[in-house]
């Protein structure tokens, strides 16, 4: 279904502005065709011809646009951040040491997959939070017995080191600079706020308007307490958020809790099997699609 523009949306009868409300709210299909309205809004609206309709419809649009993203929220850990590519030294030089024929890609593969179940019995458990480094300690530690290995202090310095080194994806640093002439940007993340603060300023090199660690409210990613704190310490409304991330369960959370989504999909994987409510509202395969996506809101940001 096509829905209206106005869906979830009312018009309140003392200040005659739409706000938001998913109860009595607009629930009806747009007419079709190039009209973005339900019968009731388009008749609403205006009554006459095609060039008044086109009139009226790109100053509201216009409106409807601006009131609606204000702020990314962007994940850093393999949004922004290269992960893979930033720990296979480290990565090598334990494969290397032992002899092992796993390849680097391989060991990366499982420990990405390991560290998330770190996390999500950290959040289950509930025996208070850990925090992102540990998460990724452990998952290397478990990854390295699981092919056969055991990670001297050496070699677990070496991974750490990587850590505090990470790099960004090429197309990250100049498309932020122009995302951040449109919206406030703001950076979102499983890490520790002292570990966030020294990548933003050392690796990521970018002056976010606001660095949220999940450390706010005790869990991980996906909790839903994660987006609705950043809506609060940000000033925004979670439907004026977007949340760009590669990582698809976070844009699932964002929009269980009413914040956009933009599924920045890196590694050419499917979106999560779910409701079509928590699907993203797109889908972008780097941050250059990403700024030509945006861009067109800077006049009605402006």
């Amino acid at each position: 279904m096509n829905k209206c523009q106005y869906f979830g949306y009312r018009r309140d009868k003392n200040t005659n502005k739409w706000i938001e409300d998913p109860i009595n709210g607009c629930k009806r299909p747009t007419i079709g065709g190039a009209y973005c309205r339900c019968i009731d809004h388009y008749y609403e609206s205006f009554s006459a011809t095609a060039e008044m309709y086109n009139k009226v419809y790109l100053e509201r649009e216009k409106q409807w646009n601006k009131n609606m993203i204000k702020a990314l929220t962007f994940d850093l850990f393999g949004t922004i951040l290269d992960l893979e590519k930033s720990t296979k030294p480290s990565i090598k030089n334990i494969l290397d040491n032992n002899k092992s024929a796993v390849s680097p890609e391989e060991f990366w593969a499982f420990l990405r997959h390991r560290q998330r179940i770190e996390q999500y019995q950290d959040n289950i458990l509930d025996l208070g939070h850990s925090g992102y480094l540990t998460t990724v300690k452990n998952a290397f530690k478990y990854t390295s017995r699981k092919f056969n290995l055991e990670p001297s202090l050496e070699e677990l310095e070496v991974w750490d080191d990587n850590w505090q080194n990470l790099i960004p994806f090429p197309d990250v640093a100049e498309n932020l600079e122009l995302l951040d002439k449109i919206f406030s940007l703001i950076a979102l993340s499983n890490g520790n706020k002292s570990f966030l603060d020294h990548l933003s300023k050392n690796r990521i090199k970018f002056d976010f308007d606001n660095i949220i660690s999940v450390e706010e409210v005790g869990a991980f990613k996906p909790f839903s307490g994660v987006y609705r704190k950043a809506s609060l310490l940000s000033g925004h409304n979670l439907s004026e958020i977007l949340m760009v991330s590669a990582n698809s369960f976070d844009v699932m959370g964002a929009k269980s809790c009413g914040m956009l989504g933009a599924y920045v999909n890196r590694y050419n994987l499917p979106y999560e099997e779910c409701h079509k409510m928590l699907k993203p509202d797109f889908i972008v395969k780097d941050f250059n699609d990403l700024f030509e996506k945006l861009k067109n809101q800077g006049d009605a940001n402006a």
